[in-house]
C-alpha cells in the first residue's frame, strides 16, 4: 500500500469525523503530535476580571478531561463585577482628620504617642489621646531606602493611618554626596537652607524656616533642647514666644548616653512611648512642626559626633 496515500487517507477521516475533533481526540503518542494544540486558546479578547469564581477567570470555557482540548464556552451571561468580588489592589485613602476648627477650647493641647505600626518598626502612627472625640491616628510616618542608594533613608508623613492616606511631606538624609532635602508645600529644598542649629547637637536650639509663607505667616520657630532633658520645645520667634508643641522622649532616648536599664513591654516597644503635645496654636501647622522634629532628631541621633558628622551625613 502506498505510504502516502494512507497518510492522505488517514488525515482526511481525522477532518471529516467530528465525534473525533469535538472529544478531543489527541491520536497515539507519534502519530501527528502538535505541541501548540495542547495549548488553551483564549475565548476572549476581553480581559479578565478579578473575581473569585474559576468560571469568570476561565472565562466561560470548561474542560471535558485531562488530556482533551477546551469544548465549547458555555453560552450563559457573564456575571457582573461586584465589590465583593472585585481584587482592591490599593485599599482606599483615610479621610483627612478633622481641620483645627474641630480642636475645641476643651482640648487646650493634645499629647499625640508615637506609636509602631508593624513589627519591623519602619513605621509610626501619631495617635490621638483615648478619650478624644476621634481616635483615628493624625499621621502614618513610614522610612524606606533609597533605591539607589540604600545608605541614604527617606522618610515620608501621611495623614491618617496607612501610607495610603494624603501625602504630607517628606525627606531624606543618609550617607550620600548629594544634600539632605525637605519636600514640602511643593517645594523641595536643601535643609541647610531652612534648618539653622546653635549649641552642641544633643542640647542645641534649632531654628526652622517654613517652606510657605502661610505657615506661621513665614515666621520661623524654635526648638529648645536645653529646657527639657532629652526631649524640646518649640515656640514661634514672634514677639509672643507662642508655645506651639513639646517632644517629650522615650525613655531609651532620656538615658541614650548611660547604662540605665530600660522597661519594654509584652511586644517588645519602650514605655512610656515618645510624645508630642500640640497647642492650639500648633494645630494650624502641624504638619511643618511634624516634619521640623522628624528632621531634628534624625540629626541630633547621628552616630558621630558634630565634628565628623558632616564628612559622613548630607
Amino acid at each position: 500500500m502506498n505510504q502516502g496515500a494512507y497518510s492522505s487517507s488517514s488525515s482526511t477521516d481525522r477532518n471529516n469525523d467530528p465525534s473525533r475533533a469535538n472529544a478531543g481526540d489527541v491520536g497515539s503518542a507519534h502519530e501527528g503530535f502538535d505541541s501548540e494544540s495542547w495549548i488553551a486558546t483564549p475565548t476572549s479578547s476581553a480581559p479578565p476580571s478579578y473575581t473569585s469564581d474559576t468560571e469568570s477567570f476561565n472565562d466561560g470555557a470548561s474542560f471535558v478531561s485531562d488530556t482533551s482540548t477546551l469544548a465549547e464556552p458555555v453560552n450563559r451571561p457573564r456575571p457582573g463585577l461586584s465589590s465583593s468580588t472585585l481584587v482592591h489592589l490599593r485599599p482606599p485613602s483615610v479621610p483627612i482628620t478633622p481641620s483645627v476648627q474641630s480642636v475645641t477650647r476643651e482640648y487646650p493641647v493634645i499629647r499625640y504617642i508615637f506609636t509602631p505600626t508593624s513589627p519591623i518598626s519602619n513605621s509610626l502612627t501619631l495617635v490621638p489621646p483615648p478619650d478624644m472625640p476621634d481616635t483615628v491616628p493624625r499621621f502614618h510616618i513610614a522610612v524606606t531606602s533609597n533605591v539607589f542608594n540604600p545608605l541614604s533613608h527617606i522618610t515620608t508623613v501621611y495623614h491618617g493611618e496607612t501610607q495610603f492616606g494624603q501625602w504630607v511631606g517628606s525627606f531624606e538624609m543618609g550617607i550620600s554626596s548629594f544634600l539632605s532635602r525637605v519636600r514640602m508645600h511643593k517645594q523641595d529644598v536643601p535643609i541647610i537652607k531652612i534648618l539653622q542649629k546653635r549649641g552642641s547637637r544633643t542640647s542645641a536650639v534649632w531654628t526652622w524656616k517654613p517652606l510657605s509663607s502661610r505657615v506661621n505667616g513665614g515666621v520661623p520657630w524654635k526648638w529648645d533642647y536645653r529646657a527639657i532633658h532629652g526631649g524640646g520645645v518649640c515656640r514661634s520667634t514672634d514677639a509672643d514666644k507662642t508655645l506651639l508643641a513639646t517632644f517629650i522622649p522615650s525613655p531609651t532616648t532620656v538615658h541614650s548616653y548611660s547604662p540605665t536599664v530600660v522597661q519594654v513591654n509584652a511586644r517588645g516597644e519602650e514605655t512610656p512611648l515618645p510624645a508630642l503635645q500640640i497647642t492650639l496654636a500648633g494645630q494650624k501647622f502641624f504638619e511643618d512642626i511634624l516634619i521640623s522634629l522628624l528632621v531634628i532628631e534624625r540629626k541630633r541621633m547621628l552616630s558621630v559626633d558634630d565634628q565628623h558628622a558632616k564628612v559622613i551625613f548630607n
